[in-house]
């Protein structure tokens, strides 16, 4: 199964476990092992009891409310993700050995990035700031991850970063089911078009991640 089927699959699931009318569909069914409907079901909400620890002043959001005065706009588009070299890694003390990140460790499908572990150890990637972003603006950030699996437990990492300044990270223990992740933090420095957007992510074993969608809030006028 394809991990856009996966989504799909965990999708429906999550529609099912919340609509009465499905009640008896869902009887039907088959369990989603290792989905991230297993999780969001139990939880009715981005969880933040496995979802790792956040720093940067950010809290994960089951549902974040545009304020009045305020329009989300969209940060990155997923056109601009290429590598970055890994003697400018502002975290370059989490390095591996050696980097493997391949062609096929990291892709945009359905205007999403995607990253498998299983063919990048060490994804250094960043992405033109599409908009001018002031210090201390919301910023929006859905993250997915499948099912985390190891042959021991380990630990992932993600964190975006505006340009060497780290915004927001989080540890995820491994093993950890499945999970989405909306995350709202505050950006400690401004932005301006074009400058860089970093993502920083690394972990052991061969794991699905999908950064869906990056935005921040601005005033409306």
């Amino acid at each position: 199964m394809t991990v856009w089927n996966r989504v799909a699959a965990a999708l429906g699931a999550v529609l099912c476990a919340f609509a009465s009318a499905c009640a008896s569909h869902s009887e039907a069914s088959p369990a989603l092992d290792g989905s991230i409907a297993a999780d969001a079901a139990s939880d009715d909400s981005a969880s933040d009891g496995d979802g790792g620890n956040q720093v940067g002043d950010a809290a994960p959001q089951a549902d974040v409310q545009t304020p009045p005065g305020l329009i989300e706009l969209a940060l990155i588009d997923h056109k601009g993700w290429h590598n970055f070299a890994a003697e400018l890694d502002p975290l370059k003390s989490h390095q591996p050995a050696t980097i493997a990140c391949d062609i096929a460790g990291w892709y945009i499908e359905r205007e999403q990035l995607e990253i498998s572990t299983a063919d990048c150890n060490y994804a250094l990637l960043e992405h033109p700031a599409l908009l001018a972003v002031a210090a201390g603006s919301e910023v929006l950030l859905e993250l997915w991850h499948f099912d985390l699996n190891a042959p021991e437990p380990a630990e992932a990492h993600v964190a975006v970063l505006f340009g060497d300044k780290l915004q927001w990270e989080t540890f995820i223990a491994i093993p950890s089911p499945g999970n989405v992740q909306q995350i709202s933090f505050r950006a400690t420095r401004a932005l301006a078009p074009g400058d860089a957007v970093r993502l920083h992510l690394h972990n052991h074993g061969q794991n699905s991640w999908l950064l869906r969608t990056l935005h921040v809030l601005v005033p409306a006028s």
